[in-house]
């Protein structure tokens, strides 16, 4: 893929991103003018908890796929038929709805809070659900259909849901509560759930079939090669969300909510190497599986100095108008979050020097050792946060993020030098 192809791909799927960052802060602006501080904190936090559990729903089976199935468009003797994607679906699905009940009896045994543990009953059907959408996602992805992809289980999804509380709020203003904004996004997800496999049905069709195919998988088998990469799943969202979990549990959710709209603001950066990636992973194990280690190094030195520099620009932006932004945005209360969002916009920018170095070594089958840096990472991040939280509150929780990611990232720059023997950061070799 040339710079060319990149950016008119990058183009598309920026599109929607943007779009869909700018539909996910309006959503996120409502939210806490509806809410308040004291609410929005609340579903803030039960969110946080809802994407750490996801990790045991999803079980790292959407990362295997994506690279499974993109393989199979290099190597036609490793192609995924439609049946192995629906049993995979049926697994966890099974999986969702186990955890589903199973949180739903730990809420009512352990949580006082009656709003908390009210939000939360509500939250845990979203595991199923936000699993099979990652997984339709991964397919679509694979098969090159990335633009279809980001529409429907990344646009659409956002739409439904602000559209859905938007309406809720207006014919209903009693029930403008945390849980029911909750319950918003549970019916849209089951929505997406069903649009999404449809379209992964009618665009089977179109897939032209090797003779020779990868044979049905039994659920132990596909459940043992998902486990790395729900490890590795598990030590990113530590990374992204400890810093909320622990300002809640040290801090309060007051505290936590402040740090979550500034974190928002700052994952406008975030949202470029999120838009990158969406076209890089497929590409990555495409270029690998075919052996082209010139074409590859090229392409992710491409990409990542195209990300660095427009992520590095956002970043400049939320720096120097941090809080009149937020003042602005999400209303005086919030300002105070203008620190939070220099450090971690800074912080994040910083971090695209090195490029993306764990779908790197994931889409390359070195897996095992993305695991092991995110893992110490993970660690030392919240070892980072059980220090600086209590020193500098929001702000510490900041400072541990940002560092924890840059040092990360240098690590996998690093080891994908070592063990694929290409760049992947803005220079080459």
């Amino acid at each position: 893929m040339n710079l060319q192809t990149f950016l008119k791909l990058a183009g598309g799927v920026g599109a929607i991103g943007l779009v869909d960052r700018v539909v996910n802060l309006l959503t996120g602006v409502l939210l806490a003018r509806w809410l308040g501080v004291e609410g929005y904190g609340i579903y803030a936090f039960v969110m946080a908890i809802i994407v750490l559990a996801l990790l045991l729903v999803r079980f790292g089976l959407p990362d295997w796929l994506l690279r499974e199935v993109a393989r199979g468009r290099s190597d036609p003797a490793t192609h995924v038929p439609m049946a192995f994607v629906a049993r995979i679906m049926l697994l966890t699905g099974g999986i969702g709805l186990a955890c589903a009940l199973g949180g739903s009896v730990l809420t009512v045994a352990f949580v006082e809070s009656s709003a908390l543990s009210t939000a939360l009953l509500v939250a845990v059907w979203l595991l199923p659900t936000l699993a099979l959408i990652d997984l339709i996602d991964a397919v679509l992805r694979g098969w090159g259909k990335v633009v279809q992809a980001q529409a429907v289980t990344i646009l659409l999804r956002g739409v439904l849901a602000l559209l859905g509380m938007i309406a809720l709020v207006y014919l209903s203003p009693d029930l403008t509560q945390a849980h029911m904004m909750l319950a918003v996004r549970v019916a849209v997800a089951c929505s997406i759930v069903a649009i999404g496999y449809l379209l992964l049905v009618r665009l089977n069709t179109n897939i032209a079939r090797p003779d020779q195919t990868r044979p049905l998988l039994p659920p132990s088998e596909v459940l043992r090669a998902g486990l790395p990469f729900m490890l590795i799943g598990g030590a990113a969202v530590i990374l992204s969300r400890t810093d909320v979990l622990m300002l809640g549990m040290l801090a309060g959710t007051q505290e936590a909510g402040i740090y979550n709209i500034a974190a928002q603001g700052a994952l406008l950066v975030q949202l470029v190497l999120n838009l990158g990636n969406t076209i890089n992973a497929p590409e990555f194990a495409r270029l690998h599986t075919a052996g082209n280690k010139v074409a590859l190094e090229r392409f992710a030195v491409m990409s990542a100095r195209v990300i660095f520099l427009v992520g590095g620009a956002v970043a400049l932006v939320l720096a120097i108008f941090a809080k009149p932004l937020l003042t602005l945005v999400f209303g005086p209360e919030f300002a105070s979050g203008a620190t939070i969002l220099i450090i971690l916009a800074i912080g994040f920018a910083t971090a695209l020097f090195f490029g993306e170095t764990g779908f790197m070594l994931s889409m390359a089958g070195h897996e095992n050792d993305s695991l092991k840096i995110l893992s110490g990472i993970a660690v030392l991040n919240i070892m980072l946060n059980a220090i600086f939280i209590p020193l500098w509150g929001a702000e510490g929780a900041a400072l541990a993020t940002v560092l924890s990611l840059n040092i990360q990232r240098l690590i996998g720059w690093w080891t994908v030098r070592k063990k694929i023997g290409i760049s992947c950061g803005c220079i080459f070799r």
